[in-house]
């Protein structure tokens, strides 16, 4: 029987994002790298949040949680949020995610 491998935690995976963005191969200045480590963390985010399970989606419609689809404008608004935090710019990402529009 194999073991099953446990999953990163999301501070793995966060770390080895912000690794990733030092260690670029690339010929990418530092602003550059930044915005890839930042869309990299903000695609982590979307696979982590997304509701993956059509029993759980069913019941928390049912218990009145609104759920928002996961857009490419969503990604890209989270991966702002995480780059004006890997720049300094903000203390926590979590706290003030821009809301998206629904139109």
């Amino acid at each position: 029987m194999s073991k099953k491998r446990k999953a990163p935690s999301r501070r793995a995976r966060t770390a080895a994002a912000l690794q990733s963005f030092n260690n670029m191969p690339l010929d990418l200045t530092k602003d550059e790298k930044m915005r890839c480590a930042a869309l990299t963390m903000a695609i982590n985010y979307y696979i982590e949040t997304i509701c993956k399970d059509a029993a759980l989606y069913t019941a928390m419609t049912m218990k009145g949680d609104t759920l928002k689809p996961a857009t490419y404008d969503g990604v890209v608004a989270v991966a702002l949020r995480f780059e004006a935090y890997l720049a300094g710019k903000i203390k926590e990402p979590a706290l003030s995610l821009p809301e998206e529009k629904t139109s």
